[in-house]
């Protein structure tokens, strides 16, 4: 069999696509490293300088999406949280665009703890670059900095809660139903914070006398207000 100086022959997808085939076939403790390289056409001293472990090349397909979606996020300037819950309709899209090997990947975690275990890191990784990204777009406040750490964690729990849905029923929208439950958790945060930059909106209800002087009206407006509150503008 011919082998490539490199797996860089295939895409990180593709990469993935083929352990994962072979390992659902053989089963992942009984698979070799050198039947992995075989199965990708490189040598054993090649695919250790790709891939650490089998664990790694496992997941070779999410250390793809996780710098891809770090290079989109860093030349975003949409509203921050609609950026992070495009990222994640991206990562589920990669996902069901390959039903068949992200089914198999499923099935291996099930099977093995270590695997389990690696996914959770790569969970992490995702929170992380939400969480990087919040920060850069959100405004330092330091009473609502735990906004961007709690976001990221939800918005990929919101995922992965998705995710297990499709596992148990295929049938379902999946893509639809993530897109509705990000935005739901979007408007929930909102409103806590503002983008860098920007004041945060405020909404003042009262209710008053209709007959009473508008000046009298402002006064009391004022008056109900702390002084770090009220912006006054003299024209």
């Amino acid at each position: 069999m011919a082998r490539n100086e490199s797996p860089a022959a295939l895409s990180a997808p593709d990469i993935a696509a083929v352990a994962i085939e072979l390992l659902a076939e053989r089963g992942y403790d009984a698979t070799s490293v050198g039947e992995l390289a075989d199965a990708l056409e490189v040598s054993r001293s090649t695919f250790f300088r790709r891939f650490k472990t089998k664990e790694d090349i496992v997941f070779a397909d999410h250390t793809y999406l996780l710098e891809r979606l770090a290079n989109s996020l860093a030349d975003d300037t949409a509203d921050p949280f609609a950026a992070v819950n495009a990222a994640c309709l991206v990562v589920l899209k990669y996902h069901m665009a390959r039903p068949e090997s992200t089914l198999k990947r499923h099935a291996l975690l099930r099977s093995n703890p270590s695997l389990r275990e690696r996914e959770l890191v790569m969970s992490h990784r995702y929170e992380r670059i939400f969480r990087d990204h919040l920060k850069s777009r959100l405004q330092d406040d330091g009473d609502q900095s735990w906004v961007a750490s709690a976001y990221a964690a939800a918005a990929v729990a919101v995922h992965n809660d998705a995710l297990r849905g499709w596992f148990e029923d295929e049938s379902i929208e999946v893509a639809a139903i993530l897109q509705r439950q990000l935005g739901e958790l979007a408007q929930a945060f909102r409103s806590r914070v503002s983008p860098a930059g920007q004041q945060a909106a405020r909404v003042v209800v009262a209710v008053y006398d209709p007959s009473a002087p508008a000046e009298a009206i402002l006064d009391s407006i004022r008056g109900a207000l702390s002084p770090t509150d009220v912006r006054i503008f003299r024209t």
